[in-house]
C-alpha cells in the first residue's frame, strides 16, 4: 500500500505517477522501460518530489541540488531539459515539472513511497516491477492454457491405453 512522502529518502526508491523512482541505481521504470539518470538529475527529480507542490526559486533548486557554489543557471535549464525528456513530459502541457515564468519550477505530481523495496518484496514483485503487470497476467493466463491442453493430452492418451 503506498502513501505520501512527507520527506522522499534519497536512498527509498518511490513512485512519482506511473513512474518508479530508483535513486540508489538512478534509474527510473515504468511498466517494461527503464531509463537510467545522471547522478544530478537523479538527485534533482529527489529534491523536486522533496518539495512538490511548491513554487521553486532557481537559486533555491541550485542550492539545493549543486550546493552553495553554483550560480550558474544554465546547468538548471539542462538537467530539468534532461529530467522532462526522461519523464516523458512536455514543458507545454506538463504532467510532472511546470516552468514558473521569471521564477523557478513547481512539481505537479506527488511521491509515494512505495510500500517495500523490490528485493525485499519477493519474486512476484520483482517481476511485476522488471516486466510489467500486463505481461504476468499475460504469461500466466498463457500458462494456465498450456496446462489445461496437457491435462487433455494425457486423459485421452489413458483412455486410449486402457481401450
Amino acid at each position: 500500500m503506498a502513501h505520501q512522502l512527507d520527506n522522499v529518502d534519497t536512498e527509498r526508491d518511490f513512485r512519482l505517477g506511473a513512474w518508479l523512482v530508483k535513486p540508489s541505481s538512478n534509474e527510473i521504470v515504468q511498466e517494461q522501460e527503464s531509463r537510467r539518470l545522471e547522478h544530478k538529475v537523479m538527485r534533482l527529480l529527489v529534491f523536486f518530489a522533496q518539495q512538490a507542490g511548491r513554487d521553486l526559486s532557481r537559486d533555491e533548486i541550485l542550492r539545493g541540488v549543486w550546493g552553495e557554489g553554483v550560480h550558474n543557471e544554465e546547468v538548471l535549464t539542462v538537467a530539468v531539459s534532461s529530467l522532462r525528456k526522461a519523464l516523458k513530459d512536455d514543458p507545454k502541457s506538463p504532467r510532472f515539472i511546470k516552468t514558473v515564468p521569471r521564477y523557478g519550477y513547481h512539481m505537479l505530481q506527488t511521491a509515494e513511497a512505495t510500500a517495500e523495496k523490490a528485493s525485499s518484496q519477493g519474486l512476484w514483485g520483482l517481476l511485476e516491477q522488471r516486466v510489467g503487470l500486463r505481461f504476468l497476467i499475460i504469461a500466466a493466463l498463457l500458462g494456465f492454457l498450456l496446462l489445461v491442453v496437457l491435462v487433455q493430452v494425457v486423459v485421452e492418451l489413458v483412455y486410449m491405453l486402457g481401450r
